[in-house]
């Protein structure tokens, strides 16, 4: 596969795991409490949300070094 396109790649899925990211985050800040009204329901949710996006954000590295280590071999080639 071409490194341009293992790139495009790699920055499509950084973008779409940003998305997943964020969209935790606005649920958790702002749709959870008109779902779970209860305070200790709200947290247990707040603490979940938080634990997926720890993953995403770890995995969201993961595709950046990955992403580093192709451009700067690209790099050095030249």
């Amino acid at each position: 596969m071409n490194r341009n396109k293992e790139v495009l790649l790699i920055d499509i899925c950084i973008g779409f795991i940003f998305i997943l990211i964020v969209l935790p985050l606005v649920y958790s800040f702002y749709g959870s409490l008109e779902v779970y009204p209860n305070d200790e329901q709200n947290s247990k949710v707040r603490i979940v949300m938080g634990a997926i996006v720890l993953i995403l954000v770890i995995i969201e590295l993961f595709f950046l070094s990955i992403r580093y280590k192709i451009v700067s071999k690209r790099n050095r080639e030249k």
